[in-house]
């Protein structure tokens, strides 16, 4: 191998190094970014599961106030009588009430499994970033030892081939 073919392999090796370098700066810079989105994804998981506690706790309320309306109703029944018409009246108010009480209460039931299903989701896909991730990592160690590997033989080659001197 003459002077110009070990500048151009030289040269090759550089060229490869630094697309290297770059190749593996973009690879951080990707893994960071999907870092913060993963962090804000959090985030909004954790919010969500604030606001869908604080519901439950309205719920409870609601229904422990429809438990102490139904119990004012039938004293109410006992102590009037004789005005039946209005009681019957406040019984189908009360009805439609806990038929909405009802509805909100299987809404909210079916946003628990939504964001039980989100969640599921969320996590999966944190799964799959992680040993995504992981891969990466791999790659980029398995590239290193084979440019390592290609170094050194063109060092050995370089100082064996012609003891250290120049042609």
């Amino acid at each position: 191998m003459n002077n110009e073919e070990m500048e151009r392999a030289i040269d090759f090796l550089l060229k490869s190094q630094a697309n290297m370098d770059a190749q593996i700066e973009r690879t951080n810079r990707q893994i960071g970014e999907m870092s913060g989105q993963i962090s804000q994804m959090s985030g909004q998981i954790s919010q969500m599961s604030g606001q869908i506690g604080e519901i439950v706790g309205q719920i409870g309320e609601m229904v422990g106030q429809i438990g102490e309306m139904s119990g004012q109703i039938g004293e109410m029944s006992g102590q009037v009588g004789e005005l039946s018409g209005q009681v019957g009246e406040v019984t189908r108010m009360l009805g439609e009430h806990v038929q909405t009480q009802t509805q909100f209460i299987q809404v909210v039931t079916r946003t628990f499994e939504a964001q039980f299903q989100i969640n599921q989701r969320s996590d999966a896909r944190m799964g799959s970033l992680e040993q995504n991730m992981t891969t990466l990592a791999e790659s980029q160690q398995h590239t290193n030892e084979r440019l390592s590997a290609l170094i050194n033989i063109v060092e050995r080659y370089i100082s064996e081939g012609r003891n250290g001197k120049s042609s």
